[in-house]
């Protein structure tokens, strides 16, 4: 009878190589507005599967942040914090167990000033000369809060700078001369956000009011008697 026996196969060597990969990098603005929110996404392609791991986002050498690559091989880190200026943005795949490291192409990303509006109010449009009358700036923009001075100008007189807080600036005055004033408040601007001026207001200054009496030293007179009249002038400022 036939009889079979057991045998074994040479070893066969097989060798896994790790994945290479490359990095993209795209930003949902560009150029962005300072202050407003800025997205950055790397998307981590490779060679064998789906890449996972950390996306580390840099300004040349300065690390902005994070992300962690999802199901699709994307990553993002969003921030509202860079400041007017240029920036050179890469995304730097640091790899897994499976897939080599990327860098992605440098991106030459630009962040511009904010635009600004400034709407000036006052507490009413006349006053009596000397009385205090108070003009209130309330500065606003399409980033974010923002902040340095308003100047309050008489035409083309200043009349005082105050402190942008929590985007308005208030400023009373009681020295307003009798007449008509064309009141502006200028917004400087700061880092991020650009300068502007408001419409004019109107403010008109009013005089003191003055009532004068006549007083006679006597009712009635004879014909050979000195009649005294007295005047007294007086003013409406209280």
């Amino acid at each position: 009878l036939a009889k079979d026996f057991t045998s074994t196969s040479a070893a066969l060597s097989e060798t896994v190589n790790i994945a290479s990969s490359t990095t993209a990098l795209a930003a949902s603005a560009n150029p962005s507005v300072a202050g407003k929110p800025l997205t950055l996404t790397a998307t981590v392609t490779t060679n064998g599967g789906t890449a996972a791991g950390t996306v580390n986002f840099y300004n040349g050498t300065a690390l902005l942040g994070a992300g962690t690559l999802n199901g699709t091989g994307a990553a993002a880190f969003s921030t509202s914090t860079l400041p007017a200026g240029s920036y050179s943005i890469t995304a730097v795949y640091m790899g897994d167990a499976n897939d080599t490291g990327s860098t992605s192409a440098a991106l030459a990303l630009t962040v511009i000033q904010a635009t600004t509006s400034v709407k000036l109010v006052t507490s009413g449009p006349t006053v009596q000369v000397t009385k205090p009358v108070t003009f209130t700036a309330t500065v606003s923009g399409n980033g974010g809060v923002p902040t340095g001075n308003v100047t309050f100008m008489d035409g083309a007189n200043t009349l005082g700078s105050v402190a942008v807080n929590a985007g308005a600036a208030t400023y009373s005055t009681s020295s307003l001369t009798v007449g008509t004033h064309n009141i502006t408040a200028v917004y400087g601007g700061d880092t991020n956000d650009a300068g502007s001026t408001s419409a004019g207001v109107t403010e008109t200054v009013t005089a003191y009011g003055t009532e004068t009496s006549l007083v006679a030293s006597a009712t009635s007179l004879n014909t050979d008697q000195e009649l005294t009249l007295l005047t007294s002038t007086t003013s409406t400022s209280g």
